[in-house]
């Protein structure tokens, strides 16, 4: 049996000392696939002894799905029975790392470990807690291989393991959890939200306010509740920079931009991002009015629950 972790990155530099730490000690190989990265990220992760395969397509267009089945594809190829399936901003909890190979090899074909996904918020100390809609959430992150499992096709939302849930097992916090550093680096994931929202629109050109519902959940909110990274969950594990993160989805935004024309993303809930505010002002010589009503926070949470 094999164990070997599934990667898909772009620029992910920042972050990647942090997801080595943990999961090249769980997995028997890590194999990444490289989306066109602009930084060390390629680097950092040979000198580790990952295999790093490059997106053979010169389709410039967003499809995550077809990504992730590459990816397994190749780890089949490879060998694998075992497929983990971290993004490179995520890392196990230390208490996992000790046991985590065992509970792996216990799966059965088609068999999926669920973990408790932990969002840090603004920070890499504080974490979200309480009410919010992204506290005691459970993810499959973990997959015994079997052939009939593949992605369904999505540009994004995909899932983070092939085919279906219907066998998971869910891991008690004390045996492990899974660390999410995406809000850590606070401005480039607002940035990361709104190339996800324009993604969305580019392929779904009528449902601006559907999307602003969806993606509703990662604005910043007054009502979030923090609880302090329980130090144990990350000792020896170093830390990133959040202010390291590239902001490479800048740059693509307004690639959108001068593609489809500034006034098309109009309805998106994007402007709260001020470069972004002041080029439509720039541009169009008056604030932008994007879709968003009263009942966004309720139709949020009913979205969330589809995807988590």
């Amino acid at each position: 049996m094999k164990i070997i972790a599934l990667l898909p990155f772009k620029n992910e530099s920042w972050i990647l000392p942090t997801y080595l730490e943990s999961v090249s000690k769980v997995a028997d190989h890590i194999i990444a696939l490289d989306d066109t990265s602009t930084d060390t990220s390629r680097k950092i992760l040979e000198n580790a002894g990952v295999t790093v395969i490059s997106w053979p397509s010169t389709d410039t267009k967003v499809n995550m799905s077809a990504r992730r089945n590459f990816l397994l594809q190749k780890g089949r190829e490879a060998g694998g029975t075992h497929f983990i399936w971290l993004d490179a901003d995520e890392t196990f909890s230390a208490n996992f790392v000790s046991n985590g190979r065992k509970k792996i090899l216990s799966l059965t074909p088609g068999q999926k470990i669920k973990m408790r996904w932990i969002f840090l918020w603004k920070s890499n100390t504080e974490y979200i807690t309480g009410n919010s809609d992204y506290a005691g959430l459970t993810k499959d992150f973990i997959v015994c291989n079997s052939p009939e499992l593949s992605f369904e096709n999505k540009v994004l939302s995909e899932g983070r393991t092939p085919g279906t849930d219907t066998s998971s097992i869910t891991l008690p916090e004390e045996e492990g959890v899974v660390i999410h550093f995406q809000f850590a680096a606070w401005e480039a994931n607002q940035l990361k939200q709104a190339w996800y929202r324009c993604i969305e629109l580019v392929n779904r050109p009528n449902e601006a306010r559907a999307i602003n519902n969806m993606y509703a959940i990662t604005r910043d909110s007054k009502n979030i509740l923090l609880s302090q990274l329980p130090i144990e969950w990350l000792s020896h594990i170093p830390l990133p920079d959040p202010t390291k993160k590239s902001l490479w989805q800048d740059t693509a935004i307004r690639d959108l931009f001068a593609e489809r024309g500034i006034l098309f993303f109009e309805p998106l809930d994007i402007w709260h991002i001020p470069a972004l505010r002041e080029m439509f002002i720039v541009e169009i010589g008056r604030e932008p009015r994007p879709l968003v009503d009263s009942r966004l926070k309720k139709i949020a949470k009913r979205i969330k629950r589809l995807f988590y």
